[in-house]
């Protein structure tokens, strides 16, 4: 029988499968589930073991970058509109509101406008 005093702690196979599933965004909870432990010891072991933390952190930015690396390739390949717009969106501030498409319509000078008399 194991020793209910002693510690559980993640071997580097489970921490590197816990950086994976990071990556794909599965949450803690999830983890745990697959690693067969409870979140609250997955969220201790989190603490009590540096290198879990380290891996998860390393899983998402990976994955952060593969998927930003993908977006860049469609969004500069021409092929694919809704990318670069939502590129320009994010890296470059662009907007499209309605308040946004109001302010930069063409607007006809007072002096222009019809005469409601006439």
């Amino acid at each position: 029988m194991a020793d209910p005093t002693k510690k559980r702690l993640l071997t580097p196979e489970e921490i590197k499968r816990c950086e994976t599933y990071y990556g794909l965004g599965l949450t803690i909870q999830d983890m745990a589930a697959l690693i067969g432990i409870g979140k609250a010891t997955f969220e201790r072991r989190m603490s009590d073991q540096p290198s879990l933390a380290e891996a998860l952190l390393k899983g998402k930015a990976m994955a952060d970058a593969q998927v930003t690396q993908s977006l860049f390739k469609q969004a500069t390949s021409g092929k694919h509109p809704a990318s670069t717009m939502f590129w320009l969106k994010c890296r470059k501030g662009w907007k499209d509101t309605p308040e946004d498409r109001e302010e930069k319509a063409y607007k006809t000078p007072k002096t222009l406008k019809e005469d409601p008399e006439s």
